[in-house]
């Protein structure tokens, strides 16, 4: 189970090795290795559905446990469709402003999509309300 183990953006590849603790009978200490296993991790993502400008999130943007890929766009609309912040950095976020004012309290849209590191297209839309 590597399920613990904090990797960054690359693949992990391991192995394991196993040592004869007090050597056998014949006086030799012998030791095995695994077969390699290289493991992709796979991204886990979670939008926020509430935010509130200049709270304690600094910004609205998914929220990765790995992130890996590219491609990468994220999309805020305004309830008329109108496109009020984009982005296609992976570690910016909307901070609740267009053209530097705040917005009005309500629901917004927000369109997601990237290419992961199996090349698999991923989409996902959904709204988030903004509070004050």
């Amino acid at each position: 189970d590597i399920s613990s183990l904090n990797s960054s953006a690359e693949n992990l590849l391991y192995w394991v090795q196993a040592v004869e603790r007090d050597g056998n009978e014949y006086g030799f200490k012998e030791i095995s290795h695994s077969n390699r296993a290289i493991v992709i991790p796979e991204s886990d993502i979670f939008f926020p559905n509430a935010f509130k400008p200049g709270g304690t999130e600094e910004f609205f943007k998914p929220i990765f446990r790995f992130l890996g890929g590219s491609n990468y766009l994220f999309q805020i609309y305004n309830r008329w469709g109108q496109l009020i912040y984009q982005t296609t950095d992976p570690y910016s976020g909307w901070d609740g402003t267009y053209k530097g004012t705040y917005v009005a309290q309500g629901t917004y849209i927000y369109k997601f999509q990237y290419l992961d590191v199996y090349g698999d297209s991923f989409h996902q839309q959904g709204t988030v309300t903004v509070i004050y």
